[in-house]
């Protein structure tokens, strides 16, 4: 037997085998550990773009939802910022386009914008242009499927009006005469009592009325007549003199006062310097007069939204009413004397469909506090109009020439500003607001950073829990009563330290340093406003007793009356003050208690 020969390799050839087998363990174990570590390298390099998509989500739904709760906005843009902003003739129609289109983006669904007597009926009597001096811009916003709502300033008589004219006629206002109201010269503005110039105003707010709703049709969501400069339901008021004194109103005056069965007494000759205490002396004739004014101007624009109801042409309007909205001041405030408060009387008219509340929350010169915003929109709420806030925003986010937005060098001052403005916002939506107004702003896009996170939606007034009865008419009993400037009164502190920082003009300039000169009479509804908020989820302030009897006072859990001391004693001493009485002590307080809160600080002393 011979043995066969060995395979090749032999025993070497085996270790070599064994060896390879090691190896190929070696690398299958590295791979496995190279693809461990790529599959966790990938998933840790994925996962926060998983996360960041997912946040990004989230946010899109929240944003998403609170534009859903938030209420309806509309952005202004006046007439002479159309011919300042985009004044390029050759593209000034698509910037302006660019405009409507980013403000529609930024959740905007109407534009303000200003219709002025001064340059639609500018030629001759009725010749009424609307699409002249580049008012055609209305036609892009309602190509962009925004809505129009259309002021009509008649606070510039036209041209064919002649100064001369206006001079001889006695067509315009006239301020104060009280001695120390120093002549100045100011631009005429219409005085409604002449029933000339009233005649040429009706006139021009029917023709217009009727040419606006043919032309635009349903794209008009409301139209608002006004002869104020700042296209305010209010009298105009310049170099603080109150109005109007023209002869024309003087003899309505009379003539009033003679319907009533009085003895006509002259006009009181309000002084044009702050009125520290109340004017006890005289108060007969004063009352009479501030009555009068008030009761005066509230119908002449209720007949001017009257004309906007019947000049409606409906048969361009199928799908929509007519609609009258006006603008109101800040009020509950030293200035309401002169600027008399219309909001009373006018909420109750059936031709005023819309108010909005005006406040830029610095009335007086320096930063107040927001919530004057909520006291203002809460006590429109209760008359069922459509209520708006309008916020202005220029002293924040200032624009140049060109409708740019202006580098704010101040970082701090620009972060208190949008504080402020925000508060107010939020005050405004917690209020119950029914739409939020925006102007003076030339960025669209920048609304949507000033607007709050948190919304709420409106409450009906059978889910009140707090209600604050402030006669509205008390506030006639001073004039400008200022913290820390006018008058002696204290100091006041700013809502937050951080808006003594804010630029103030006026005679806030005399305000001591860090402090911010309030309203001495509005700021104790102010401070009740914000004590009940801390444990009351809705507050009505109420302003006038009638609306108190309308109320469901009974499912209310707290009640509380503001009384100031000067002049609510057994007597109510202001204008329309012993109706309230009667109202409140006979009627309402005999069913429901009230929580009484006396003032009296830097107001009577």
């Amino acid at each position: 037997f011979t043995p066969r020969p060995p395979m090749s390799g032999g025993p070497s050839f085996a270790k070599a085998m064994a060896s390879l087998v090691r190896i190929s363990w070696l690398i299958a174990l590295f791979a496995l550990v190279i693809l461990n570590c790529m599959l966790l390298t990938s998933y840790l390099s994925t996962q926060p773009i998983m996360n960041m998509v997912a946040l990004q989500k989230s946010q899109v739904n929240e944003t998403a939802e609170i534009a859903k709760n938030r209420p309806d906005m509309y952005l202004t843009l006046w007439l002479h910022q159309v011919h300042k902003w985009f004044r390029d003739k050759t593209e000034g129609k698509e910037k302006v386009r660019a405009f409507i289109q980013e403000a529609k983006a930024s959740g905007f669904s109407a534009i303000m914008t200003n219709v002025p007597w001064a340059w639609t009926e500018r030629e001759e009597q009725n010749d009424i242009r609307i699409d002249t001096f580049d008012k055609d811009f209305m036609d892009v916003v309602c190509e962009e499927r925004l809505k129009l709502h259309i002021v009509l300033g008649l606070n510039e008589f036209p041209p064919w009006v002649s100064a001369q004219r206006i001079d001889s006629q006695n067509y315009s206002e006239k301020g104060s005469r009280h001695q120390n109201c120093a002549k100045r010269d100011s631009i005429p503005s219409p005085a409604l009592a002449h029933p000339e110039v009233w005649d040429l105003i009706s006139n021009f707010v029917s023709k217009v009325t009727w040419k606006l709703t043919t032309k635009y049709g349903d794209c008009i969501e409301s139209i608002s007549p006004t002869v104020n400069n700042e296209f305010e339901t209010r009298y105009t008021q310049e170099f603080d003199k109150m109005r109007d004194y023209s002869f024309h109103s003087l003899e309505t005056y009379r003539r009033w006062q003679e319907s009533k069965g009085l003895k006509p007494i002259d006009a009181f000759d309000y002084p044009c310097e702050p009125v520290c205490r109340p004017i006890v002396d005289q108060s007969e004739s004063l009352h009479l007069w501030l009555m009068f004014r008030q009761e005066f101007l509230a119908k002449k624009y209720e007949a001017l939204c009257f004309l906007v109801h019947t000049e409606w042409n409906l048969e361009r309007n199928q799908g929509t009413t007519p609609s009258c909205l006006l603008h109101f001041g800040e009020f509950f405030a030293t200035t309401d004397v002169l600027n008399s408060n219309l909001l009373f009387y006018l909420a109750r008219s059936p031709v005023v469909d819309h108010v909005v509340m005006d406040s830029n929350m610095a009335l007086l010169g320096a930063p107040s506090s927001p919530s004057i915003v909520g006291v203002m929109v809460s006590t429109a709420k209760a008359y069922g109009k459509t209520v708006h806030y309008e916020a202005a925003t220029e002293r924040v986010l200032p624009c140049t020439d060109d409708g740019k937005l202006q580098q704010v060098q101040n970082i701090s001052i620009l972060k208190a500003g949008a504080h402020l403005l925000q508060e107010g916002l939020q005050s405004a939506i917690d209020a119950g607001v029914d739409c939020l107004g925006i102007t003076n702003l030339c960025a669209p896009k920048a609304a949507v950073d000033m607007m709050p996170r948190k919304t709420r939606h409106s409450v009906a007034l059978d889910g009140l829990v707090a209600v604050i009865y402030v006669p509205y008419g008390v506030f006639y009993s001073w004039s400008f009563v200022m913290g820390g400037t006018t008058c002696g009164a204290s100091p006041t502190d700013c809502w937050l330290p951080e808006f003594a920082k804010l630029p103030v003009f006026g005679r806030a300039r005399n305000s001591p340093r860090g402090t911010c000169g309030r309203d001495m009479a509005q700021l104790p509804l102010l401070k009740l406003w914000e004590e009940l908020g801390k444990h009351h989820d809705r507050i009505q302030v109420v302003g006038d007793a009638n609306m108190l009897v309308k109320l469901p006072l009974a499912q209310v859990s707290k009640r509380v009356f503001l009384r100031y001391l000067c002049v609510m004693r057994e007597k109510w001493d202001f204008p329309g003050g012993l109706q309230q009485q009667r109202i409140f002590e006979d009627t309402v307080r005999k069913q429901f208690y009230f929580e009484e809160i006396s003032v009296s600080q830097d107001l009577c002393n």
